[in-house]
């Protein structure tokens, strides 16, 4: 057992912590980032490799983007969107941690958190290790928001509709009500398949039911985390490099079945064709693009948006136990490769679709100390729908439209970031009609898609809850606000608001008692303009 000391504690070494501890360290702080992985760069440096943001980004997170570009010989200072994993990691090792007063350390896993008596204060935190951190100041950058479950903040999770947050309803029921989140013609209609599960072994992870004792237009299943973001070779037949799917262990003829099922009997109505909704190739949940310098359609180094086959394993994944998020983790791996290889490999598959995956391999340079299962897999789990504080302010769906009484896109006096992603939170959950199909319910499509400013109070705690404790992944506020929130260098911007408050309240050691709440605001909103940060739409 050993007590580790220092000045600020980052929980979660995803791209939001290093941006975070970058500007935390500004005013003489030690931080110490602990991620409860072995992996460092979260998702970002984690076969993701595509960038979607609608937003600018600002400081040392735009320098990461403009960096990869230098590396990869640009000089004309662009900023990079669609990168490697390696690229990345390097670009933020180099711009993030370039400060000899971060530290990075790895299976940090949190076990209690203390705080000071009487106090709303965390004093420090115990690990599962039976070590313990001391720190003055806290962040919580992880997908899972452990920190500030544990350190006892109100949290909201799940998929909530219209009842608790009174969202807008822009295509609502049959009785002028929302439904889960909203009714959308084009997307409510039978599918060619049901759910019923007749041979007792179909649809393994299709589907899941929504919450129990919720009403429907209340909330839906809290689908957490989805899968992964490949890095992928793209190979002609022949060409030497990447690796292969393979067939997993223990994998029989009734798993290929489960597979084929979920090819030909799950697709959308009339259109059962080899690449799938959105041209995405099955079991891709979204399309192929090339990465780094790699020229699209042709040889080389490609990641993509989707693959989400395994999401209902994983709910209530923020609320399980480390183990028990390995062990889904490692499950979900498994039926994800098998469900590659018989795509790649079985006679009942169309050769189109056959040869198309045999294209796609798993890269053989990268994730090949730290992976999931097999090497050049992703060794980060994509967290896509989790939950987050209910802080000082709560964003919401009203807050992705303009805001009715200016007709225009909302921004704070407090604000110290912006989003503006669209609101892509996917269809909830399927249930099956009287008639015996199954039937997507719920579907948001607003129209209104502005930017929109993000206040410092979405950031914070109530402080009567935690004091000395910022979030930038669990931001305060709903799931369809989540759902433009969640982009990675957007997240980061706010991070790094965050890691400014926290320099600033611990200037060099002197005021390192000093509540968060208590920094003034023109503080602040000085170190962002000096930054010439982007906070306001």
């Amino acid at each position: 057992m050993a007590t580790i000391n220092t000045d600020i504690f980052c929980y979660g070494a995803t791209q939001a912590g290093m941006a975070f501890a970058a500007y935390a360290v500004e005013t003489g702080a030690r931080c110490l980032i602990g991620e409860w992985t072995r992996h460092i760069g979260g998702t970002s440096a984690g076969g993701l490799g595509i960038g979607d943001w609608s937003t600018r980004r600002w400081g040392k997170t735009k320098r990461v983007n403009v960096k990869i570009g230098e590396n990869l010989g640009f000089t004309d200072r662009r900023e990079m969107k669609n990168v490697s994993a390696n690229q990345m990691r390097a670009a933020m090792d180099a711009v993030y941690l370039a400060s000899p007063l971060i530290d990075v350390r790895t299976n940090i896993r949190l076990k209690k958190v203390y705080k000071h008596p009487g106090t709303a204060r965390i004093s420090m935190v115990e690990l599962e290790s039976g070590d313990f951190i001391v720190a003055d100041y806290f962040h919580d950058a992880s997908y899972e928001y452990d920190l500030a479950r544990l350190a006892g903040v109100r949290l909201r999770s799940g998929r909530e509709g219209q009842a608790q947050f009174n969202a807008p309803v822009e295509h609502e029921d049959r009785n002028g009500k929302m439904s889960t989140p909203g009714w959308n013609p084009s997307r409510h209609e039978n599918e060619d398949h049901t759910l019923v599960d007749t041979r007792g072994d179909r649809f393994w992870f299709a589907t899941q039911a929504p919450q129990r004792g919720l009403n429907t237009g209340d909330a839906t299943a809290a689908n957490q985390a989805n899968g992964w973001r490949f890095e992928l070779f793209r190979r002609a037949k022949g060409e030497p490099g990447g690796l292969p799917w393979v067939k997993p262990s223990d994998w029989t003829q009734a798993d290929d079945r489960r597979i084929l099922d979920l090819i030909y009997r799950s697709q959308a109505p009339n259109s059962p064709q080899s690449t799938g909704a959105a041209g995405s190739l099955f079991p891709f949940g979204g399309s192929v693009r090339a990465v780094d310098t790699t020229v699209a359609r042709q040889s080389g180094r490609y990641g993509t948006n989707g693959c989400d086959l395994p999401g209902a394993f994983t709910n209530g994944w923020c609320e399980a136990s480390y183990a028990e998020r390995e062990r889904i983790v490692e499950r979900a791996a498994w039926i994800t490769m098998g469900s590659h290889w018989v795509t790649a490999n079985h006679p009942d598959v169309a050769r189109s679709r056959r040869e198309s995956m045999q294209t796609l391999l798993l890269p053989d340079d990268t994730f090949q100390e730290i992976y999931t299962l097999f090497p050049g897999w992703p060794p980060q789990f994509y967290i896509r729908d989790g939950g987050g504080i209910w802080g000082q302010f709560m964003m919401t769906a009203e807050h992705l439209r303009k805001d009715p009484s200016t007709r225009r896109a909302w921004n704070f006096e407090d604000s110290v970031a912006t989003g503006g992603y669209h609101a892509d939170i996917h269809t909830p959950y399927y249930y099956n009609t009287p008639e015996g199909y199954a039937r997507k319910e719920g579907s948001i499509g607003y129209r209104e898609r502005p930017n929109y400013g993000v206040p410092l109070r979405c950031f914070l705690p109530h402080p009567g809850q935690c004091s000395n404790l910022t979030v930038s992944w669990g931001a305060s506020g709903d799931a369809i606000w989540r759902s433009s929130w969640r982009m990675e260098q957007t997240v980061a911007c706010g991070a790094q608001s965050c890691g400014m408050l926290t320099a600033l309240a611990f200037n060099n050691g002197s005021l390192s008692d000093r509540a968060l709440a208590d920094v003034p605001f023109p503080e602040l909103k000085a170190r962002l303009a000096a930054e010439n940060a982007v906070t306001t739409v």
